[in-house]
């Protein structure tokens, strides 16, 4: 029997329906001004719209492929997510690619990681709750993608709703005491590491779940046992992170583009991290080279959108990081090789593309650029390996990115160089430890005969190196 003054929404938000109470449906609803929460029919208009399910979601760029609004909802707490008969152990994070300088939207899979179990999912804003609340557990994914994120049937499970908010209470003080320190420049500025991007992470959510899955990650580097367990949850708050950064960044302005970059900076050692989970697993085939170029990618997308708003980043809380910082030690004769190598391969390169006079002019330039930027990185930073990891994917050009992507086998034998600095970057970040190793295997089996012999030195540095 209904209740006296009552009638049933069918098309409310997701957050009211999920409480199970009376949603006025404006927009936002009156409950979740009251709560202080987003709402669903302003951030998510479908959910508002046919009786869709909250379980669904609709992959930017991929309306296509949608979940069945009918298909069966099992009880709070018993849902089991969908799985592949080819899942991997851990899943690959580097899907946020940007699709152009301009364009402010990321592709990939918005759902989360699936578990082997999950709670009830509402609103994928109900931000006001734990990062990790019902509201946004994992889920299968509804889309296909070319990276996966599938969890094997015996693999790890995530915390349920008793321990969600202990999950993140763990996280944060990990980030706040130790994960903060392996930052990029933290020994520089500790402070906008440990303060200054924790309290723009409470105001902008896609900053706290990147920097909650960087220390989940980092918990996976240094709890070996539990590294599948730390890995699925810096995967899944990464996967969310993602999302809402994506929806941020069509609305960027001088408020949120500081949270923006620091976001941007956490995504990119966040896929750096996930590769080296997946280089540990001797059973994992990954990292491939279509992973690495991929990074690049995001890197690349995500430094071209920020690059209009630089002269506000530059004046806001973080400006302290784009400070030059004083060489560490002078520079050794790995520098000196580096740049030998790279001015060496000018001729080889433009003798074996005569007939294509339009890459030899491309790939003229990037070695240009890369041998400049590695004489100003040791003269002018304190981590001379990282600042080249981090600014050589940015610096590169549209050009050279297509032919990188296509993989090109000139364009590999220069990926196969800055693989070598990714691995002396090592010695001091733990992100970059050892899947450059697996890339540069990869690299050299993929190339013709006449272009191996060119990563002669790139292999020779990697085997003079600790595995």
């Amino acid at each position: 029997m209904p209740r006296l003054g009552y009638s049933k929404s069918r098309t409310g938000c997701l957050k009211c329906r999920q409480r199970r109470v009376k949603c006025d449906e404006q927009m936002p609803c009156s409950a979740c001004r009251r709560h202080g929460i987003p709402c669903s029919l302003v951030t998510d208009g479908s959910s508002s719209a046919g009786g869709v399910s909250p379980q669904q979601t609709v992959p930017m760029g991929a309306a296509a492929s949608r979940t069945s609004p009918q298909a069966p909802r099992s009880r709070p707490g018993t849902r089991r997510a969908a799985f592949s008969a080819t899942a991997r152990p851990v899943p690959f994070m580097a899907s946020a690619v940007m699709r152009s300088g301009s364009e402010a939207a990321m592709s990939g899979s918005e759902a989360a990681p699936s578990g082997s179990e999950a709670a009830p999912s509402g609103s994928e804003a109900g931000g006001a709750h734990s990062p990790m609340s019902t509201a946004d557990h994992p889920r299968a994914p509804t889309s296909s993608s070319s990276v996966s994120f599938n969890v094997p049937m015996d693999g790890p499970r995530l915390p349920d709703q008793h321990h969600l908010w202990a999950t993140d209470m763990e996280l944060m003080h990990h980030y706040s005491t130790t994960a903060f320190k392996s930052m990029p420049r933290a020994q520089d500025v500790p402070n906008i590491w440990q303060f200054e991007a924790p309290a723009a992470a409470f105001r902008d959510d896609f900053l706290l779940h990147l920097l909650l899955a960087y220390s989940a990650f980092h918990l996976a580097h240094l709890r070996p046992p539990r590294q599948s367990y730390y890995s699925y949850i810096a995967a899944y708050h990464q996967d969310l992170g993602i999302s809402r950064m994506r929806a941020s960044l069509s609305r960027m302005d001088e408020d949120n583009c500081h949270s923006l970059f620091m976001a941007g900076s956490l995504l990119a050692v966040g896929t750096f991290a996930s590769l080296a989970v997946h280089a540990t697993d001797k059973t994992d085939k990954r990292p491939t080279v279509d992973d690495l170029v991929e990074v690049i990618y995001l890197l690349k997308g995500v430094g071209s959108v920020l690059h209009s708003w630089e002269p506000v980043i530059h004046g806001g809380n973080f400006r302290e990081l784009f400070l030059p910082s004083r060489p560490s030690e002078p520079a050794g004769p790995f520098w000196h090789e580096l740049r030998a190598q790279l001015d060496l391969l000018h001729q080889p390169l433009a003798d074996r593309l005569r007939d294509r006079p339009t890459l030899v002019a491309c790939l003229d330039k990037e070695l240009t650029s890369f041998h400049r930027l590695t004489r100003s990185s040791y003269e002018t930073s304190s981590d001379p390996e990282l600042r080249v990891v981090a600014a050589w994917p940015i610096d590169i050009s549209d050009a050279f990115l297509a032919i990188l992507k296509e993989q090109e086998p000139a364009a590999l034998v220069l990926l196969a160089h800055y693989c070598v600095v990714v691995d002396r970057s090592a010695a001091r970040n733990w992100f970059t430890h050892t899947w450059s190793r697996e890339v540069l295997r990869k690299i050299h089996a993929s190339l013709p005969p006449h272009y191996t012999e060119l990563l002669r030195w790139p292999m020779e540095q990697m085997s003079a190196g600790t595995p």
